[in-house]
């Protein structure tokens, strides 16, 4: 974890020194946000176990073609195996290794996060700029369609 930490702050330093802004702004704090990341993550132990666990899932669906013991879409005849040193996770109904399946899933869980979020954004700052530009009876519109989108539970 303190290696991301030190990873964090380097790469703030060397932004501040490319782009020379040592500076203070006027309440004699740095504004730089990376090193007040750095500084959170490295007092507050919650974020440092959010940080590692979403490391590790990202590092998962990057590396899951180094990671799998086994192609996660071959079948053998071990079907339903309980874990072992060969199936860690054991195997499904069709003899396919369920932790080569998770982690090639992480690919797709984390792609599918991705684009869900991009567009939430797109479609969010689309209608946040209408309605503060526009104004009046537009951002009342908008204002009550989103008020309708948060009255469903996810």
């Amino acid at each position: 974890m303190m290696v991301i930490i030190t990873i964090l702050r380097r790469i703030g330093r060397t932004v501040r020194e490319k782009f020379g802004m040592t500076g203070t702004d006027n309440k004699g704090t740095q504004n730089i946000f990376l090193d007040r990341l750095s500084y959170v993550l490295s007092q507050d132990r919650k974020a440092q176990f959010g940080l590692l666990v979403v490391s590790a899932f990202v590092g998962t669906a990057i590396f899951a073609p180094l990671l799998a013991p086994h192609d996660p879409m071959a079948g053998e005849f071990a079907v339903l195996q309980p874990p072992s040193f060969e199936h860690p996770f054991g195997t499904d109904t069709f003899g396919r290794s369920v932790l080569s399946r998770i982690f090639f899933g992480a690919r797709l869980s984390l792609s599918i996060a991705i684009l869900a979020v991009t567009f939430g954004a797109i479609i969010g700052c689309s209608l946040g700029l209408v309605a503060g530009f526009v104004g009046g009876k537009v951002d009342d519109l908008i204002m009550r369609f989103v008020d309708v989108v948060w009255a469903f539970p996810y």
